[in-house]
């Protein structure tokens, strides 16, 4: 079975968080697949991963939350240095 979590987050860093979220998320768990990209004012980032056994939704929720966090510190940092 596979299962996605795609992630919508508006911010007017939106290319830049995008190009840092992709190049951060180049070794992931076996079975996953993250695609990042950036629409406008929104990154969009889909983390789709083959569940094989039930710690992997635990993995798969992980993977989304630390996203989210390294989205929250990239706009943090950015807004300072704008």
């Amino acid at each position: 079975m596979r299962i996605s979590i795609t992630l919508k987050v508006k911010t007017p860093y939106a290319p830049n968080v995008a190009k840092i979220v992709a190049v951060d998320n180049i070794r992931v768990p076996d079975g996953m697949d993250i695609k990042v990209e950036s629409r406008e004012s929104e990154v969009i980032v889909e983390v789709v991963m083959d569940i094989k056994h039930p710690s992997d939704i635990l993995t798969l929720k992980n993977t989304a939350d630390d996203i989210l966090q390294q989205i929250n510190v990239i706009e943090k940092t950015l807004g300072k240095v704008s």
